[in-house]
């Protein structure tokens, strides 16, 4: 109850406090720890979001998909590749299943980085996961096959997407729109236009 009481305040101190209580009397949920985690990224805290990634590597506390979610992305989103990758580790050691948010998360992380490899690895982690993409996967990938000139694969990404039931956005179509006319397609720039 404190410790829910702190998070619902913002108190990170107090929070804190409670949250390790609560680990001294191994009375903890995958509730308390995705609380306490959001509470992290709400809160930019990046030293308790490291000492939450250590407990979930270490002890036993409930981990989920969830949890390791937020912490890929308060990682991700600070400068700490290493330690996005090792939340993502967390998922595979304790075999949680990814879900479409962790990997928007790394593909995110790995455009960051323009480590345009790692983006194609992940992509196709995600299919041989059976992961559906959505709209955001897409955008991120087009962006990095647009980055990297790799016209053809853009090309194929874009026009795969009705397979996935994914209907593209602004952001689709801009990144479409630009692809054609760095290539001076003008007509094919003009019907993602239209469409």
């Amino acid at each position: 109850k404190r410790f829910h009481e702190a998070c619902v305040a913002r108190d990170v101190a107090a929070a804190d406090e409670a949250f390790r209580d609560v680990l001294l009397y191994k009375k903890i949920s995958p509730g308390v720890t995705n609380t306490w985690a959001r509470l992290l990224v709400t809160q930019k805290d990046l030293q308790r979001s490291r000492a939450l990634l250590t407990s979930l590597q270490t002890e036993g506390i409930p981990r989920d998909v969830m949890t390791c979610n937020l912490l890929i992305d308060i990682f991700g989103k600070n400068g700490q590749p290493k330690l996005a990758l090792q939340a993502f580790q967390v998922l595979k050691k304790f075999h949680i299943s990814p879900d479409v948010v962790t990997f928007n998360s790394m593909l995110g992380l790995h455009l960051s980085r323009r480590d345009f490899s790692a983006i194609d690895k992940t992509f196709a982690s995600m299919h041989r996961m059976k992961v559906p993409p959505d709209v955001r996967t897409f955008n991120i990938v087009l962006g990095a096959y647009h980055k990297t000139n790799q016209f053809k694969k853009c090309i194929e990404t874009y026009t795969s997407m009705p397979n996935y039931r994914v209907k593209p956005n602004a952001i689709t179509y801009t990144t479409m729109i630009l692809l054609y006319a760095s290539k001076n397609n003008v007509v094919a720039a003009s019907e993602v236009y239209r469409s």
